[in-house]
């Protein structure tokens, strides 16, 4: 779990986002999958940091 004010970096975000995409058997990370994520960050801080959860997955490369 992430402590309490901890900021991720753009490149930790995109880690995450490929674990989920693995997790998920090499299938798209959907909304719901960042919100279940226990210890990851919400999807709220996805759309933060890049826009929009779709802008989000391309630069993960897991948007297919």
């Amino acid at each position: 779990m992430l402590p309490i004010g901890h900021r991720m970096k753009k490149e930790q975000l995109i880690e995450r986002l490929r674990f989920l995409y693995k997790k998920r058997g090499n299938k798209r990370p959907r909304t719901i999958d960042a919100q279940n994520d226990r210890g990851g960050p919400n999807y709220a801080t996805y759309v933060k940091c890049f826009g929009s959860w779709e802008k989000a997955l391309q630069e993960a490369g897991v948007d297919k």
